[in-house]
């Protein structure tokens, strides 16, 4: 059997088309990472993906390439085919194994289409736990009505739909259980937008200018779109949306939290060896219980409706506050980093209008923040790490 993550360095690659058919399976595996789908029809869809790239670069056919989604978008070739044209080359769906992948969540990482809140006088909040340092002078991040709105996709958590690498620099390599594994350093080496951030970014060799532009200039939406709307029994905060309780923290505790956690993407928890879902499960004081479950017996839930969107929305962020505020050690952690600033979803001078004075050290937290992220739930850098 042959992990996913591994097929590139398992392959028995001919030496004329070795660099080709490298850099075109290794383009497909970082798109799968991304964009998992854990049904049999999308793991067939791949290694006949894989399998048909092989086939067209043996033939020497014309290979469009870069695509946006290579496992839709190859020319694909039925399997028969594949397995007599190949012969050592060819990938068996059966012999592919999956454990090091976990399913996409996309649409959670899509910042919610509801209208930007309009702009609105928030008074300044008193500084709980918020760095006590004077403002910066720096230049004013946010747009004018002539510049052209900063992306939606400039703040996803998932990479580029065709991540760039520089196939001649290393970033990381190694043996393991005798299969060459290699990260390469992934392009633009300096990010462009929060989106370009990756797992070789280097913050030491980002200039102030470099890390500024990485502020959006408008203010976005990042949460569910309903918690955004107007709910009964609830404030709606003109800024960051619905604030609802969690027991034994104030609002001026959940507004912050809203404010380093705008948004959440593929968080899992690992419980008996298996990545599950952060969202299905709950712990309360120290046991896991099904959300749906005793959902109706959490005094917080009364005013809270019992929606997926506001659901996810409390589960991750009654965690963090523990975590963050508490220093709750959770017997059931979340799995991988989730620190603070992952996305800044406003201009620098927005953060300064909410008490979050020095603007320059948010970014850079930021961009650890997206490293440690990616980092942490890398298959490949875990089984590097971990020989």
């Amino acid at each position: 059997m042959i992990e996913f993550v591994d097929i590139v360095s398992r392959l028995q690659y001919p030496p004329k088309i070795r660099a080709t058919l490298m850099r075109y399976h290794s383009d497909v595996v970082e798109y799968v990472m991304a964009h998992y789908q854990g049904t049999h029809k999308f793991r067939l869809k791949v290694v006949n993906c894989i399998n048909s790239l092989s086939v067209h670069v043996l033939r020497n056919d014309y290979v469009d390439w870069p695509l946006a989604d290579p496992v839709n978008q190859v020319d694909g070739v039925d399997d028969a085919t594949c397995k007599s044209e190949l012969g050592s080359l060819y990938l068996a769906a059966k012999d592919v194994k999956w454990s090091d992948l976990i399913e996409s969540e996309e649409s959670a990482d899509v910042p919610s289409a509801a209208p930007t809140p309009p702009p609105a006088s928030v008074p300044k909040p008193p500084a709980f736990n918020r760095p006590s340092v004077p403002v910066r002078s720096i230049k004013d991040t946010r747009g004018t009505m002539t510049d052209v709105p900063t992306p939606k996709s400039a703040l996803y958590l998932q990479p580029p739909v065709v991540p760039q690498f520089s196939a001649t620099k290393i970033w990381m390599s190694g043996n393991v259980a005798g299969s060459r594994m290699v990260i390469y350093t992934t392009l633009p080496e300096i990010p462009t937008c929060q989106n370009e951030i990756s797992v070789t970014t280097d913050l030491n060799r980002m200039t102030d200018r470099d890390l500024l532009r990485l502020y959006p200039n408008r203010r976005m939406p990042t949460r569910g779109a309903a918690l955004y709307a107007p709910t009964s029994g609830l404030k709606l905060d003109p800024a960051l949306g619905v604030l609802f309780p969690v027991s034994g923290f104030t609002e001026e505790q959940i507004r912050d939290n809203i404010i380093r956690y705008p948004h959440f993407y593929h968080l899992s928890r690992l419980v008996d060896g298996e990545l599950v879902s952060f969202y299905n499960t709950i712990e309360i004081d120290g046991e896991l219980q099904s959300t749906l479950d005793v959902w109706d017996s959490l005094p917080d839930a009364k005013v809270i409706p019992r929606q997926a969107e506001f659901i996810r929305d409390y589960v991750i962020r009654r965690y963090l506050l523990e975590r963050d505020i508490l220093h709750v050690r959770h017997k059931y952690p979340l799995y991988g980093a989730l620190d603070p600033f992952l996305t800044l979803f406003m201009p620098a001078d927005d953060y300064i209008a909410e008490g979050y004075t020095d603007t320059l050290e948010i970014v850079k937290q930021c961009v650890r923040s997206r490293v440690a992220f990616k980092q942490t739930r890398n298959p490949v850098i875990r089984r590097l790490r971990n020989g």
